[in-house]
């Protein structure tokens, strides 16, 4: 099973890489996980990945390969979690490519899963700021799916039906997150706003207003 490389992560990959600055070399056990790895130890590769991950207080290459691993394998709970380190790290160090890349990744082997929601949200802004609306609707819309108890899942929702109605014309669409929002949150502290929403969305489709 091949491993997918980018340009974005190479980098973190190499020998000796650059972070926050200053130069680093891969660590012994990063170094022997990758060993393990090529004489096709899976196992003893992801224990070993582990191990590194841990070192330096979190670190990025050993959690960038687990997470190229867990994708591969469809391990949802562990690619949640290195997904979420990998974005929360890649966010602080102000390289949201390398977020988006990770994320990206996730929801190729998870279409409709969610990280936890509050890694979810941000990654999900990230790709607005970045212009990818329909990827960025479509994670608020799972984020707001898979955790509807939470609190950031009514904003979630809201934000999803907004992208959609306002960025990518996609109204209909847009209508029925507005509408599920009023059925659902009714009592929600957005609700003028998710009125607002759905009233221009049927404008834009010419309906009268609801």
């Amino acid at each position: 099973m091949a491993l997918w490389f980018s340009g974005i992560e190479d980098n973190y990959l190499l020998p000796k890489y650059s972070l926050d600055g200053e130069e680093h070399e891969v660590s012994d056990d990063y170094q022997q996980a990758h060993q393990l790895l090529a004489e096709g130890k899976r196992q003893e590769a992801i224990n070993k990945f582990l191990v590194a991950s841990k070192e330096h207080d979190g670190y990025l290459p050993a959690f960038i390969m687990l997470n190229r691993i867990y994708t591969e394998d469809k391990n949802k709970d562990e690619s949640i979690n290195v997904t979420g380190e990998i974005i929360k790290q890649s966010l602080t160090r102000e390289e949201p490519a390398m977020a988006v890349e990770a994320f990206q990744r996730f929801t190729k082997a998870f279409p409709d899963g969610s990280l936890r929601p509050i890694m979810q949200f941000r990654i999900a802004t990230t790709l607005s700021s970045r212009g990818l609306y329909q990827e960025a609707a479509w994670a608020y819309r799972n984020l707001a799916a898979n955790y509807p108890s939470e609190p950031l899942a009514q904003k979630s929702l809201l934000a999803s039906a907004d992208i959609l109605t306002n960025k990518l014309a996609m109204h209909e669409n847009a209508i029925t997150m507005y509408e599920h929002y009023l059925k659902h949150y009714s009592q929600g502290n957005l609700v003028d706003h998710a009125r607002r929403g759905l009233e221009k969305a049927r404008k834009s489709l010419g309906r009268p207003p609801s």
